[in-house]
């Protein structure tokens, strides 16, 4: 039980202790009050010593809670749960490469390539050019890439040239271009 609520980010492991996340905070918020009284575990203990003493089946206490639990669930919104992103979901896509600046995860998203803990950020099209995502992993291990093809400039004219890091704060790149022909 514990693994899928860790699985499913409703829990942390932090130091040997069980913390909620943000999405686990959010969830608990977001059900029915009753879902979360202590009076709904003390009646489940009672409909346990029903069926110890013989009024009630195990299958009885089982649709029952099964019933009660889909009410619950089908009265809370998908709307009012908010919280973080899955680190491997669509926009949750992550660099192997951290962040130049602070060292924290660097997030792909559909724009840009932008850091969880600081301004850091880098546009994913440079010049009409669209980036990959190992291009910008060497952009930011090595502060350049190699020589890059098809870049177009305002005047619409295609042009090669490797991608500096100006500012590894902020992420500004710029063009470095081989004028030694090679």
């Amino acid at each position: 039980m514990l693994e899928k609520l860790k699985n499913r980010q409703f829990i942390r492991e932090e130091k040997g202790k069980l913390l909620p996340t943000e999405t686990g905070v959010a969830f608990f918020r977001a059900l029915p009050e009753s879902a979360t009284l202590p009076d709904m575990t003390a009646l489940w203990s009672a409909q346990q010593s029903d069926i110890e003493q013989g009024s009630k089946t195990v299958d009885e206490f089982v649709n029952a809670l099964i019933d009660d639990l889909r009410q619950h669930v089908n009265t809370v919104s998908v709307g009012e749960i908010k919280g973080e992103a899955k680190p491997n979901s669509g926009q949750g896509e992550r660099l192997a490469t951290p962040c130049p600046n602070c060292g924290k995860d660097i997030v792909v998203r559909p724009k840009l390539f932008t850091c969880t803990g600081c301004d850091f950020k880098i546009w994913s099209t440079v010049a009409e050019k669209k980036l990959t995502n190992k291009q910008v992993e060497i952009l930011i291990q090595k502060g350049k890439t190699g020589m890059i093809k098809g870049f177009k400039s305002k005047a619409g004219k295609n042009f090669d040239a490797m991608l500096i890091l100006q500012d590894k704060t902020t992420g500004k790149v710029g063009f470095e271009f081989n004028h030694n022909g090679k």
